[in-house]
């Protein structure tokens, strides 16, 4: 008698494959959203550094709006990001300042023209009194 192998009809060759074929597309997905995360961060600290700039400088006493929109051009310069003109605002009172960045970010998706960044600083202004 001659008996055939148990598995004769049930060829696994390939099946790892069609496995990791299964498996691929949550990778990309996690590596690029994890790629996206980082962009996104990555421009809110550079807003946010902008913001800081923008505000210490505008904040001393005897500076203008004036003074601390030119601290944050120079540092956008640096980080070689272009923002509309009106993305960077900074008012200044008597007692206060306060600065507001509006970008976005870069991003990987098509067609898409990335994430909305918003930031905003503010503090006292700087008043030296003499006693």
């Amino acid at each position: 008698m001659i008996h055939a192998p148990k598995n004769q009809w049930r060829c696994e060759k390939g099946s790892s494959n069609v496995g990791g074929f299964a498996f691929l597309p949550v990778l990309l997905v996690l590596i690029f959203g994890a790629i996206e995360f980082g962009l996104v961060v990555n421009a809110d600290q550079k807003a946010h550094a902008v913001a800081a700039a923008a505000y210490n400088v505008a904040r001393y006493e005897g500076s203008t709006a004036a003074d601390g929109r030119r601290a944050a051009n120079e540092l956008l310069a640096r980080y070689q990001m272009e923002l509309p003109s009106d993305a960077v605002t900074v008012t200044r009172s008597a007692t206060e300042v306060r600065v507001s960045v509006r970008a976005r970010s870069d991003s990987m998706i098509p067609f898409h023209d990335g994430w909305k960044i918003d930031q905003e600083v503010s503090g006292p202004t700087e008043r030296i009194i003499a006693r």
